[in-house]
């Protein structure tokens, strides 16, 4: 193994945003960023060590991955930030 294939690692970048809109009975929400756009947010993109969806209100913040789709940004691997 190279010395370029051991170092090659990815950097994801965290975006810090908070939840703006939830439809719980759908499964999805919105996220609001300061700075940018507004995030889709689907019940399974919440991250495994997260809380579950269900405990996502208006409001809390969040950070997350953005991953972009053709009908618009979307966030990934979503985490509830516990103050």
């Amino acid at each position: 193994m190279s010395e370029n294939e051991v170092n090659n690692e990815t950097t994801v970048e965290r975006i810090t945003g908070k939840v703006a809109r939830i439809v719980a009975d759908r499964g999805y929400g919105f996220i609001t960023t300061e700075n940018g756009p507004d995030y889709f947010l689907h019940m399974r993109q919440v991250s495994k060590f997260s809380v579950p969806f269900r405990n996502f209100k208006v409001g809390d913040s969040v950070v997350f991955s953005r991953f972009d789709d053709p009908k618009g940004p979307q966030a990934h691997d979503v985490m509830l930030v516990v103050e």
